[in-house]
């Protein structure tokens, strides 16, 4: 009976090779077939394992890794004015929050315990990184503020995408003026306009056209729009990052499924022998 599905799968899977698009086929089924058995056998080696553990009078070992802390931002701008105030926290959906937490500034341990970190009337002093580490948990990715003297902000919810995240933009005034007609602008040629104000918009942008210098303008009346009262904030520079995770981690699965093969015992995996050419 084996030998026999073995067979027709072997035929079947002849046949897709020489439709138009059999290979793009047969690569899917068989990398989907791969996980399906990867999985299968994962299981069933972590429950033998607990299964051998239990015998022994063991406890079984977790296999979650600690976590890293997180920083969130309220508001969600890395880039201020002097004089606003931002409140970062640390692990703001963890049930746990009220336990010791560290902070740290420019790599300093900052003199407070709590998970909130309040900085009230910016200054340029507090330009930096910051880190910061709750209990039990490693030290979280730094987040860098920027604290700026100007008219006129490009905010940005962050530096750094994945392609096919999106990302907020704000063009920002001066002690939260009013910003009339404001133009967002990439590598010098504008790409969005809005007679609406104070309005954050959302791109999805891509690895081919994401990454660059974005700024953005604005005028500060609503009387007088002659283009030499326009503000121009400065650039800042984003960067679209291609996610390739998935592409090697399924180049390498489809690799080994190709050094594997089914057995009719358990769904064991054996590896396969070479054959040797006449």
């Amino acid at each position: 009976m084996a030998a026999a599905v073995d067979g027709s799968a072997l035929l079947w899977l002849a046949l897709l090779l020489f439709s138009p698009h059999g290979m793009l086929m047969v690569c899917i089924i068989l990398w989907l077939r791969m996980l399906r058995l990867r999985l299968s056998y994962l299981l069933e080696l972590h429950t033998s394992e607990q299964q051998q553990q239990k015998k022994n009078g063991l406890q079984p070992k977790s296999s979650v890794s600690p976590r890293k802390s997180v920083i969130s931002l309220s508001p969600p701008w890395s880039r201020i004015f002097e004089g606003e105030n931002v409140t970062l926290t640390c692990n703001k959906n963890n049930p746990t929050e009220d336990s010791p937490t560290q902070w740290f500034h420019n790599d300093i341990n900052l003199p407070t315990n709590t998970s909130n970190y309040n900085i009230v009337n910016a200054s340029t002093q507090h330009s930096g990184k910051y880190e910061c580490q709750n209990q039990n948990l490693l030290r979280s990715k730094p987040v860098h503020l920027e604290v700026f003297k100007d008219w006129l902000l490009l905010q940005t919810s962050a530096k750094e995408v994945l392609e096919g995240e999106s990302l907020s933009l704000r063009c920002h005034g001066w002690k939260d003026w009013t910003v009339f007609k404001p133009i967002y602008y990439k590598d010098k040629k504008a790409f969005k306009y809005h007679y609406e104000n104070n309005v954050t918009i959302t791109i999805m942008p891509t690895v081919a056209n994401g990454s660059g210098a974005y700024y953005c303008s604005g005028f500060f009346s609503p009387k007088h729009w002659e283009e030499e009262d326009r503000c121009f904030s400065e650039y800042l520079n984003i960067t679209v990052i291609k996610d390739t995770w998935l592409y090697v981690s399924t180049n390498e699965q489809f690799k080994s499924f190709l050094k594997m093969k089914m057995t009719g015992e358990g769904n064991k995996l054996q590896n396969l022998h070479p054959v040797a050419e006449a």
